[in-house]
């Protein structure tokens, strides 16, 4: 196979690769970056066309040929930028370096003896701007893309220290700019570019994909309307810090937490002003717990905060903060201020095996103390008694703190006096 074949087969590959990411980027909307990464492997195809079938073209065809190529590393880079940071722009560096590299390339087109330089320029113009995109995605910590991420930086690395080689290798050996010319430092360059732009292409749509995956799981956990836990999200973290707190040994409190006469917020201003009320609410009780803590949407306009690591003083001190930021919040809502006051219910859980209960009970309790809240005039805080010791029934099948329990009693019976 000889050189021109072996190109015409990326050149192939690349038409594949741009179509395919400009056809998901219009199909599957809302994922940043997927268009520059088709237009940028459109810009590398446009360009590698001209300086394959450079001979009638000339030299001209050659400077726009490497000009589009290093266009379509500035796109990419631009693409993967706007993936990481919404609204980033690297373009103004991508366009300074496509400044130098054409006035680089036209003084060789005027000297012919200057043809190695350009070939230098071009592969350190073009590292220079794939380094940008590695940077940025190394920098790229998103837990659930950060394997795809480092993925595609380590093959575009491949393919910035392929360019350097060749920068490096037209210095040493006196490479020419015509891409055309046979040999095997030219051959396996373009067999390892043809290998790491297919896994760059893979690469772009596994960061995809795994961006769409977590926000299609980040909706699932959301409430639409006030941004807050679901109580589907609710139960699976309320069960998981119920049992860190238990192998802590550290106490947890939740608190629920119920808007006052919210119906009528709907009725006089209307279910418009009712959500917004919805979500101004959710905002301050964000705004006021710790990020350790969590806040979640129950049901209508009901919230529970679960707080770790709480006692029941600390617990009823974080209530009343809510409640009294609750009370002097006014929303402006169409040239209307709406005011709204809570009821609290605080319930603990707490660390003891022998008071030890489930996530289930510990709401009940919760919402038994709100219940208590609102028949005492609402816009006040009542905390659930403790939980009596669980007796163990004949029969019965112990929990596994109540197994713990019985193994200790059982090891300090059958110690030796």
């Amino acid at each position: 196979m000889d050189i021109r074949t072996l190109l015409f087969a990326d050149l192939l590959l690349q038409v594949c690769c741009a179509c395919g990411l400009l056809l998901m980027s219009r199909t599957v909307p809302g994922l940043r970056g997927l268009r520059w990464f088709g237009w940028a492997y459109a810009g590398a195809t446009a360009g590698l066309a001209l300086m394959i079938w450079q001979a009638p073209a000339g030299l001209w065809g050659l400077l726009l040929g490497r000009f589009l190529v290093l266009l379509g590393a500035v796109l990419m880079t631009q693409g993967i930028a706007e993936f990481a940071v919404p609204a980033a722009s690297v373009l103004g560096w991508g366009g300074f370096l496509l400044a130098l590299f054409t006035a680089a390339d036209y003084i060789a087109l005027r000297r012919p003896h200057h043809a190695v330089t350009v070939v230098v320029v071009f592969g350190c113009s073009f590292a220079a701007q794939l380094l940008v995109g590695i940077l940025v995605l190394l920098a790229h910590d998103e837990p659930a893309e950060r394997l795809p991420a480092r993925a595609t930086a380590a093959l575009l690395a491949g393919v910035a220290a392929l360019s350097l080689a060749r920068a490096v290798l037209a210095e040493w050996r006196g490479v020419g700019a015509n891409p055309l010319v046979s040999d095997a430092a030219r051959f396996g360059g373009a067999v390892l570019y043809m290998v790491f732009s297919v896994g760059m292409a893979f690469g772009f749509v596994w960061l995809m994909t795994a961006r769409l995956r977590n926000q299609l799981e980040q909706q699932a956990r959301t409430d639409a309307l006030t941004g807050v836990m679901n109580r589907r999200a609710l139960d699976l973290a309320g069960q998981r810090e119920l049992a860190a707190c238990g192998r802590r040994n550290s106490p947890m409190a939740i608190v629920a937490i119920d808007l006052d006469h919210f119906k009528r917020v709907n009725d006089v201003h209307g279910h418009a002003a009712g959500d917004a009320a919805l979500a101004a609410a959710a905002q301050l009780l964000q705004r006021c717990l710790r990020s350790t803590d969590l806040l979640a949407r129950f049901g209508g306009e009901e919230f529970i905060a679960v707080l770790p690591d709480r006692d029941g003083e600390r617990a009823q001190l974080v209530a009343e903060r809510l409640r009294g930021r609750m009370e002097a919040l006014h929303i402006d809502y169409e040239h209307r201020q709406l005011t709204l006051t809570a009821s609290f219910g605080v319930a603990i859980a707490s660390p003891l095996p022998e008071l030890a209960e489930t996530w289930s009970d510990l709401l009940r309790r919760a919402d038994r103390a709100l219940y208590e809240a609102k028949r005492d005039g609402r816009n006040c805080i009542r905390v659930a008694e403790a939980p009596e010791p669980i007796p163990m029934a004949i029969g019965s099948v112990p929990t596994r703190a109540q197994k713990v329990v019985i193994m200790i009693g059982r090891k300090r019976t059958s110690a030796p006096s």
